[in-house]
Order: C-alpha cells, then structure tokens, then sequence
C-alpha cells in the first residue's frame, strides 16, 4: 500500500470556493454559539423516556454536543430529534458526572428545519432528582 493525500470536506470548500460553497455561511464566516440546559428531572423517568434539552433552528449547523450527568444509575443514552434520535450522538452511562463529547452522525449537515433536540434514555432508569446538563454548539451564518 502507498501512501496518500486526502483533502477534509471544508478543506476542498475552501480550496475551491464558488458561489455554491459560499453560500454556506455558517461554516464561512458565522458564529459559533451554545445552548445550555440543565434538566433536573421532576420524577422517575423508565428507559426510552424523552427529556427534551434544545431546539436548533433551520440554517444552523451542529457542531457537537457536551454532556454531562450526575445520576444515581448507569444512564445512558442518544441525543438528537424526531426521525433521528441519534443525530447528534450517543453517550454512555452518565452516573461517572464526566463529561463526554458527542458529534453528530452526519457532519458538516445544514439542517433544513427547526428541530427539537432531546436526549432518549437507554441503559438504566433515571431518577428523580437526577441531573442531566448539555452544551449544544452549533454555527449560524449570522
């Protein structure tokens, strides 16, 4: 086997950009932004309960997401929205409260729509009182 050159995705937008490329501004010259939500849970919540934590608008582009626990079992779980549950990840048991960095499935994904960004629970039950805190980055063009 020989050895190669391989070019990123934004590496080649940029090397060879054109209007088609240019106009994806929030990767050209947007702003990177954070949505914080610390959702303390209000009461026993079974696997596969949804707790919702965000809402990305059209035009955005998600860039990865912190998240971090501190629950009383081995939670774990996938981030993302209705038709992709996992879109923007999935994470494994939030009982340790160290934080774990999740990217999205397909990257480099304008979305199209307005999407509501919760977390599916896997793994175990979450408890009452149980705290769950996620940082969404994401660019915007503006």
């Amino acid at each position: 086997m020989a050895a190669s050159t391989q070019y990123g995705a934004n590496y080649a937008a940029a090397r060879d950009a054109g209007p088609a490329t240019l106009l994806r501004h929030a990767q050209w010259g947007g702003k990177v932004r954070n949505q914080r939500d610390v959702a303390t849970l209000s009461s026993n919540s079974d696997i596969g309960s949804l707790i919702y934590v965000g809402k990305l608008r059209k035009g955005t582009l998600p860039l990865r997401v912190v998240i971090k626990g501190a629950t009383s079992k081995a939670v774990t779980g996938t981030i993302g929205w209705a038709g992709s549950s996992a879109a923007l990840g999935t994470f494994t048991t939030l009982a340790t409260g160290l934080p774990q960095i999740l990217f999205p499935t397909s990257p480099n994904t304008v979305l199209t729509e307005d999407k509501d960004i919760y977390i599916t629970t896997t793994g175990a039950n979450a408890d009452a009182d149980d705290v769950i805190v996620t940082d969404i980055e994401y660019a915007t063009a503006d």
